[in-house]
């Protein structure tokens, strides 16, 4: 059976915590995707965790909170050059999950399925991610 981990990225600082509620809640909905065993990390600190965190698995998605922006869907796929963007105007983890990731490809350790989502608004994103998730396992 494949691997799928799935993190959310947060701190309990307010307005940071939306990976960590997305998270949860996706993991409260169920999701059950066939072939793969699911993994649920919170993690706080993206540039110890994550990289540990990944070795192994087969399937990484990364829900965290992104600056507000009305042209943007309140879920929304991002790939890691538009992580990068979104990291280089608000971090509050230091090393940017972005730069952890660059890191991660150079050398080798991300997954061959990667799905980043940036995460605005109250939340209840819950379908929507697991629309995604579906999309991006789908053989």
């Amino acid at each position: 059976m494949k691997r799928l981990l799935v993190v959310g990225i947060g701190s309990p600082n307010p307005g940071d915590e939306l990976g960590w509620q997305a998270l949860l809640a996706l993991r409260d909905s169920g999701l059950d995707v066939p072939g793969f065993s699911i993994e649920w990390r919170e993690i706080e600190h993206p540039a110890v965790d994550l990289m540990p965190a990944m070795q192994g698995v087969d399937a990484l998605v990364l829900l965290d909170a992104m600056p507000p922006d009305p042209a943007l869907a309140e879920v929304q796929p991002l790939s890691l050059e538009q992580l990068a963007l979104q990291a280089d105007r608000s971090s509050s983890h230091g090393v940017s999950v972005a730069d952890t990731l660059r890191l991660a490809e150079r050398l080798q350790l991300l997954p061959g399925r990667l799905l980043i989502l940036g995460l605005q608004g109250a939340g209840g994103h819950s379908a929507t991610i697991a629309c995604l998730v579906s999309e991006l396992l789908a053989d």
